[in-house]
């Protein structure tokens, strides 16, 4: 097909493909430019290689590019769009709406497209711009599974003078009933499938699974239109208010702990009416809340093991005393006595005599003293009042974290949290196999079933445990060189501040914030 000729040149399309024949010498690249333009449909191999056939001039045909068809449908690489490119002039292509939607359809059908068309206006596609004619059904991801706990109240007891908590304490022993509802898990959702415009089937993520985590000794799951909720197994306390949720027996002693009761050690929480007469022990995992005013004189030992030891009154300790907390002391005074809490040891008016190692030991910062013996701590101390004008020698400590040795524990802790989830891989494979016949099981295969999806929920909840203790390492590290000892009122001649190996005995009545500064304790 001859598309143009004139005296110089003949320009002609055979099976879509398009030739120029120079017949004589004399016309110019820049006379066939207009040529060009009139053809929409032309696309030219190169620019050099059409310079060339005018400069050669050899009187036989010569390739220059193609001849496009009128619609191009160009489909996308993910197969969601289908793009319309028109390579004539719209108008002399387009002259009814009804039609040319047909035409493109025609056109769409021939490029594959199946699914997805959209009914153009004439007046957008005579613009000449392309334009997406068909677009696919994206896949939806399926929603993630969606786990709630009840929530509890943060324990936050405070003691007053009198010795009395104030309204914080209701919050110290958290119970909770036989059945009580603890939380629950919607499960994750099925992804909803896509399709391209190819007319394929796009598979969709189904939504994350989340594992309801608790101590199946003390908490049990029903399930109810897909819901599954977890519950009290019995009265008792809440040991843990996060992720690994465990509830614990609750043992109240209605009034003191002596010869009557004899020693205590119970695996939950106690709750103490009266006090822990002198000599007596007391040891639990959980909380141990004792409510007598007058507190407790010269009793061996109180331990808790996992929670928090919170005395109402004080602690006169006649030097045999012992208190150690798994988490938080909470104290009015103390006197003659041993505090070890794995976090914070608080106490609101007075310590004397009395040795310390936590985390942090906070006394009260306005009117709070510190008379007399070895407080350690590792990250911070703070209180109003340090020594005595007597001279009472105080040691204020705070011991700095070995890093190499934290690291070492981090990477054991690490590794071991590594073979727990290959080990999870492997159980949640076999688990998901079984999921298939989990209605048409015999006792013995359910039994089976029920033991694996125990002991993945087991290894969950030790994963669970580590990462807690990795952070708390890490947490260490990076407050590491924020240590700081806080004096608000003053510390008499003879207290001894310490950060690390830096040491220095005050002479003279100081007050202040001191911690390293270049590595130089700045008293």
């Amino acid at each position: 097909m001859v598309l143009f000729e004139n005296d110089w040149i003949m320009l002609m399309e055979k099976e879509a493909i398009v030739y120029v024949l120079v017949k004589k010498e004399g016309y110019s690249l820049k006379e066939f430019e207009p040529v060009l333009k009139k053809f929409k449909r032309i696309k030219l191999n190169g620019f050099q290689a059409l310079r060339s056939v005018f400069l050669n001039c050899s009187k036989e045909e010569q390739e220059i590019g193609y001849w496009l068809p009128p619609i191009e449908i160009v489909i996308a690489r993910d197969g969601m769009a289908a793009t319309m490119y028109i390579n004539d002039h719209p108008a002399s292509l387009f002259q009814d709406e009804l039609i040319m939607n047909k035409q493109i359809k025609e056109a769409a059908e021939n490029a594959g497209v199946q699914y997805g068309y959209i009914t153009l206006s004439l007046e957008t596609v005579l613009l000449g711009k392309p334009t997406v004619i068909a677009k696919g059904q994206p896949p939806q991801k399926g929603e993630d599974a969606k786990i709630t706990y009840k929530s509890f109240p943060k324990k936050k007891p405070q003691i007053l003078d009198n010795g009395r908590a104030n309204h914080y304490d209701i919050n110290f022993i958290q119970e909770v009933k036989k059945d009580e509802w603890l939380g629950e898990k919607i499960p994750a959702k099925k992804g909803i499938p896509g399709k391209s415009v190819l007319g394929q089937r796009i598979e969709a993520m189904d939504g994350k699974d989340f594992t309801l985590v608790y101590d199946e000794k003390s908490i049990y799951e029903k399930e109810s239109s897909g819901i599954v909720t977890i519950h009290a197994s019995f009265d008792g306390v809440i040991e843990h208010p996060y992720p690994p949720l465990s509830v614990q027996k609750h043992l109240q002693i209605p009034s003191d702990v002596g010869v009557e009761t004899g020693n205590l050690e119970f695996t939950g929480s106690i709750t103490i009416r009266g006090t822990i007469l002198p000599g007596f022990t007391v040891k639990a995992t959980g909380d141990i809340l004792i409510e007598s005013k007058e507190g407790v004189t010269g009793a061996e030992l109180i331990q808790s093991t996992h929670g928090d030891v919170y005395v109402c009154g004080g602690i006169y300790g006649n030097k045999i005393t012992k208190v150690m907390a798994g988490q938080n002391i909470y104290v009015q005074y103390t006197n003659d006595c041993y505090l070890a809490a794995k976090e914070t040891i608080f106490i609101s008016t007075y310590a004397i005599s009395t040795d310390m190692k936590a985390q942090n030991i906070r006394v009260d910062e306005n009117k709070g003293k510190l008379i007399g013996g070895s407080i350690c701590a590792k990250n911070s101390i703070h209180a109003a009042w340090v020594g005595n004008q007597l001279g009472r020698k105080t040691d204020l400590i705070i011991s700095l974290p070995d890093r190499k040795d934290s690291l070492k524990k981090i990477k054991e802790k690490s590794d071991e949290i590594e073979n727990l989830e290959h080990e999870l891989k492997d159980l949640r494979g076999k688990i998901a196999q079984l999921q298939k016949f989990l209605n048409k099981m015999m006792p013995a295969q359910r039994q089976t079933y029920d033991k694996i999806a125990s002991n993945i929920k087991e290894k969950e909840s030790q994963i669970e445990i580590l990462e807690y203790e990795i952070d708390e390492i890490l947490h260490l590290l990076k407050s590491s060189g924020n240590e700081k000892i806080s004096i608000t009122k003053a510390a008499y001649p003879e207290t001894t501040l310490q950060i690390g190996s830096e040491r220095s005995t005050i002479q003279q009545m100081t007050k202040g914030e001191f911690k390293l500064e270049s590595g130089v304790l700045n008293v």
